[in-house]
């Protein structure tokens, strides 16, 4: 990925991001979309609402067009932020249950509502958390992803 720096901050190079979103090929459009995860894993402090609200524009234009690994991937690294625009999250929260999985479990931006509709329209066959069993969920797997002590060791 190419950048530029602007007064010793890393900036997102605009003119390689709109050759790839020139490229209307399904490569392309996941390539696009792995350059924008790519600046929010590696450089999600250093971008500027602007620079952020432009990515998040992009993902929603694009989503629907890339294949289902992608997506899943976008959704996994979307679940956890809390300023993604909530009409992605609700994209994403209504694909195929791989994609839509780690939203539904992980994202305290769905409402109660959203998850009520969700589930009216579902084409999978799931009974989705309550935002309260969504919290307990993150706690728990927080919990138990750390190494575990014995008292017998």
């Amino acid at each position: 990925m190419n950048e530029n720096k602007e007064n010793g901050e890393p900036t997102v190079d605009h003119e390689f991001l709109l050759n790839l979103a020139r490229e209307k090929s399904t490569m392309g459009r996941a390539k696009l979309t792995e350059t924008i995860m790519d600046l929010f894993e590696n450089k999600g402090d250093a971008l500027t609402d602007r620079e952020r609200a432009l990515m998040f524009g992009i993902l929603r234009s694009v989503v629907r067009e890339i294949e289902m690994s992608v997506r899943r991937g976008v959704a996994q690294q979307l679940a956890g932020l809390s300023d993604v625009p909530e009409d992605l999250v609700r994209i994403l929260a209504n694909d195929e249950i791989e994609v839509a999985y780690p939203v539904l479990t992980e994202s305290g931006l769905l409402k109660d509502s959203d998850l009520i509709e969700i589930s009216a329209i579902a084409r999978w066959n799931i009974s989705l958390p309550s935002p309260s069993d969504r919290t307990s969920a993150r706690r728990c797997r927080r919990r138990w992803s750390k190494p575990a002590t014995s008292a017998w060791s």
